[in-house]
């Protein structure tokens, strides 16, 4: 075991030889590393942008983003007849009669009662949804009527409330 003030120290011989072992050690160990993020193919996931751009990683595409890649094809819709080009428009999109400028949602089909293809934050975008979202509509709606119904008579008895709120206060 070398002392903390021989490993310090350039005269010893023994120092001397232990530091030139230790230096080799960990340059093959760097080299290896080196070979080895050289032949690994793991994608390298840099979220804060740390890596340069002239990195051997981001040269060699080793870089990637946390989210997937996503490949979206969407149709190009020209509602107001914008484009010279028609080649590059699809015209077998259906448009909604609501709000022609958007394609209809993939579930209001036109058949439910006033479907007229109106989910413009496409709400229902599933059959699942959609009877969701209706079976909420009607209980809701259930729920406004009989608050027509509750509001106006609360307001016409509270003469009748209050005397009998007069009268038991008088009488205890």
């Amino acid at each position: 075991v070398v002392s903390s003030a021989a490993a310090f120290s350039s005269s010893s011989s023994s120092n001397s030889a232990f530091l030139m072992t230790t230096q080799t050690k960990s340059s093959t160990s760097l080299a290896a590393a080196s070979m080895d993020t050289n032949n690994n193919d793991k994608p390298i996931f840099d979220p804060l942008n740390l890596y340069g751009k002239n990195s051997l990683e981001r040269k060699s595409g080793r870089i990637r983003g946390l989210e997937p890649q996503l490949k979206v094809i969407k149709p190009v819709l020209d509602p107001l007849n914008l484009y010279s080009n028609k080649a590059e428009v699809d015209v077998d999109v259906d448009m909604s009669d609501s709000l022609p400028f958007l394609p209809r949602p993939a579930s209001l089909t036109g058949e439910l009662v006033g479907d007229v293809g109106f989910d413009p934050f496409n709400y229902a975008d599933t059959d699942s949804k959609l009877a969701w979202q209706r079976e909420a509509e009607l209980k809701h709606s259930r729920i406004a009527m009989l608050a027509v119904i509750g509001w106006p008579l609360s307001e016409l008895s509270i003469n009748h409330w209050r005397k009998c709120f007069i009268w038991t206060i008088v009488h205890f």
